[in-house]
């Protein structure tokens, strides 16, 4: 797999920013959570995803600063340097998004664990064990589980799982860990208090997302990996070995993104469980919340979809 150290030392100074800002966003995505939720606050806990979409902002601008470096060397470089700066070029398109993602996918999941803990903690007034949403809670994550894991093998067949590497298994870690805090989020709620039963509800959906989002980025960021792989294989490997090798980046690439996004299912279905019974319990500033969480949740979509493009076009065009 892809050596961190050469990632950063490769990626050049925009995958060395990322760390700071990373280490930012992390601090960010678990205080917010945490605070608007011991506090009660309607402000919506959505905001602490807005640190990884600069992170990943920062990874795909280095990126296509990376692609253009490559295009002007084959534009304007003699051929005896052209190749060199070709690699740099590359080395910076791809390291960039790789190292945003290796930053962003553990903050996903510890803002996941931030938004549970005050939604069982700091349920309102009177608060009871919430036996109906955590069985339904539960019951989703364990069907939703096996759905998702049959899925996962009818899409990539049993070999394509055992030829995926870590992708398969640190994708079901992942995707367990955070189905897992969705069910603990499900515990309580407050006992007649309508307004404490929306906002839990509202904490119930973000910690979901928050998971599901988590579990994507872990299978993107093996998806990136991947392709590093391949790259690497097509400018340093062997006549020999470059098929396998490069063979061997696409089909992590590949698993990964799958397995992202269908065991991104999970903790999202999870969530929607134990918070459908309170729904009608939201008012008008929680369902703004809502909105905000959509238009943050697309957006980092929109920035993994760009991510991707780039990273395809430079592989493609090495």
């Amino acid at each position: 797999m892809v050596n961190l150290v050469e990632m950063f030392t490769m990626g050049g100074p925009t995958a060395m920013l990322v760390v700071p800002v990373g280490l930012m966003a992390g601090l960010f995505a678990v205080v917010v959570p945490l605070v608007l939720g011991f506090l009660k606050w309607r402000v919506p806990a959505s905001l602490s995803w807005l640190g990884m979409v600069l992170t990943l902002g920062l990874g795909v601008a280095g990126t296509l600063w990376g692609m253009q470096m490559a295009w002007e060397a084959v534009a304007v470089a003699s051929e005896d340097i052209r190749a060199t700066l070709t690699a740099a070029g590359a080395s910076v398109a791809m390291y960039s998004t790789v190292a945003a993602l290796v930053c962003i996918a553990p903050i996903a999941m510890l803002a996941c664990v931030a938004g549970a803990i005050p939604a069982v903690a700091a349920v309102g007034p009177e608060p009871r064990f919430d036996a109906r949403g955590l069985l339904v809670s539960a019951g989703v994550a364990v069907v939703g589980g096996v759905v998702a894991l049959g899925t996962a093998a009818a899409v990539l067949g049993v070999p394509g799982l055992a030829d995926s590497g870590l992708a398969f298994p640190l994708t079901v870690v992942v995707s367990a860990f955070t189905t897992f805090w969705c069910v603990v989020a499900s515990a309580r709620i407050a006992s007649e208090d309508h307004l404490h039963q929306g906002r839990i509800a509202g904490s119930r959906f973000f910690v979901g997302m928050t998971g599901a989002l988590a579990v994507i980025l872990v299978g993107e960021t093996f998806r990136a990996m991947g392709l590093v792989m391949a790259t690497d294989a097509m400018a340093r490997a062997s006549v020999e070995v470059r098929p396998v090798m490069q063979a061997a980046g696409f089909q992590v690439a590949s698993s990964g993104a799958w397995l992202g996004w269908i065991l991104a299912c999970v903790p999202a279905a999870t969530a929607a469980g134990g918070a459908m019974h309170w729904v009608r319990r939201v008012e008008g500033r929680n369902a703004i919340g809502g909105v905000v969480m959509a238009v943050l949740f697309l957006t980092l979509l929109a920035l993994l979809y760009a991510a991707r493009a780039a990273s395809v076009l430079a592989v493609t065009g090495m």
